[in-house]
């Protein structure tokens, strides 16, 4: 039984990752960068997702969980 949920689940990763416009090494660059960024104000709890989506524009979706927001001053421009 583990093997089939294995293989569908290789199954939905491989389809997922047909309908994304990004490559795989892509999206690791990507998320590797939010994490980095959201990293300096929250304390995350697990990695960061992304979904990206094309219509006739881009329809981006970025998911963390944090337990914390870390203090930081006020940023001037």
């Amino acid at each position: 039984m583990k093997a089939l949920n294995n293989n569908a689940a290789r199954a939905r990763e491989i389809l997922k990752r047909e309908q994304s416009p990004l490559s795989a090494e892509c999206e690791a660059v990507v998320l590797a960068d939010l994490e980095r960024v959201l990293e300096g104000y929250f304390s995350l709890l697990g990695p960061v997702s992304i979904k990206i989506e094309k219509g006739d524009s881009y329809r981006i979706s970025i998911e963390a969980e944090a337990n914390e927001i870390k203090p930081f001053g006020i940023i001037r421009y």
